[in-house]
């Protein structure tokens, strides 16, 4: 946005930080488990200030994050020249927010419709996602929601939103969180694959009021690189989607060929990698034997030997004997 107006400040969180209220603003702030938008705001002088943070102080304002002294001449009614959200991460946190309702929906048709939402947190980095169940995933149960997930992707089904009454809402079974509160008129967010497409999962339709991707095609790929409990009868999983995925992937690809490198991996092929690596633990295994053995040898010979036993000289006494013998 340009030509924007700061309508008010207050003090932030640190002694060198500054909430502002602009209008118009197109930052996102920080709601349904999703984070607030960063960004740039220029200033007319031309300073350039960073966004850090975009949060929701009441129901109808947004306040930005800001350093104090930069903004230190601003005041209500100042104008700023430019308002400008970082895109890279408003994509990446979109991204994450959809494949969350598609890792919710995998999630309830591989391990029942009984699972429901516990938690969530969006970030441009990674999503993670709680949900009711009681024991751990298998491996075949994570490869199945990826599966999913990612099928879904790849058939580039349009992500579309609309407002609905909370009664149609609820007639177009659309998930709702347990104990949130809705107003009268709420925001479906849907996934919805024809029945030609031949997928496993088709459809995720839930009440969100988050910032989406336009297709399913900008969540691929998508990985869950971890899952566990955090509490009873409630698991976690945290996933990476889109641009994000692929620098996991990539990092992983780095750490292989490093690993490679150690385990002098000549063929380049991550079964050459893992051979490789299970060749320097038999030596490791070889070695320690090998160890364990020479210090039993030295304590045998130590048991068995006076010097050593003592730690010191073994002298012997001749009685009777003159310095010319």
């Amino acid at each position: 946005e340009r030509d924007v107006r700061v309508l008010a400040s207050a003090a932030g969180p640190e002694p060198n930080q500054t909430w502002l209220a602009i209008s118009p603003c197109p930052f996102y702030p920080q709601g349904g488990g999703q984070c607030g938008d960063r960004g740039v705001l220029e200033l007319a002088d031309g300073t350039k200030v960073a966004v850090l943070d975009t949060t929701r102080p009441y129901p109808e304002g947004i306040a930005l994050l800001v350093d104090k002294e930069l903004c230190a001449g601003l005041a209500p009614g100042s104008q700023v020249s430019l308002a400008q959200v970082d895109r890279a991460a408003r994509l990446s946190a979109c991204a994450h927010h959809t494949a969350t309702h598609m890792v919710h929906a995998a999630l309830r048709a591989v391990l029942g419709e009984q699972v429901m939402q516990a938690g969530s947190q969006v970030t441009p980095e990674r999503l993670r996602f709680d949900f009711s169940h009681g024991e751990s995933l298998t491996a075949d149960q994570i490869r199945r929601v990826e599966d999913m997930v990612n099928q879904l992707a790849l058939a580039n089904v349009p992500v579309t939103s609309c407002e609905k009454t909370i009664d149609d809402a609820r007639a177009s079974n659309a998930l709702m969180l347990f104990g949130e509160k809705y107003g009268e008129v709420v925001r479906v967010v849907s996934v919805e694959g024809t029945d030609d497409l031949g997928l496993e999962l088709r459809r995720s339709v839930e009440l969100c009021g988050g910032t989406h991707v336009a297709s399913t095609s900008q969540v691929f790929p998508f990985k869950l690189v971890s899952e566990g409990s955090v509490a009873a009868g409630t698991r976690r999983v945290e996933a990476v989607a889109g641009n994000a995925a692929k620098d996991w992937f990539e990092s992983r690809v780095a750490a292989l060929d490093q690993v490679g490198t150690i385990a002098r991996v000549v063929e380049d092929s991550p079964d050459a990698v893992v051979a490789g690596v299970l060749r320097l633990k038999d030596r490791e295994a070889a070695a320690k034997l090998q160890i364990k053995s020479l210090h039993a040898e030295l304590a045998a010979s130590a048991s068995t030997d006076p010097v050593a036993a003592g730690g010191g000289v073994c002298v012997h006494l001749v009685p009777d004997l003159t310095p010319g013998d």
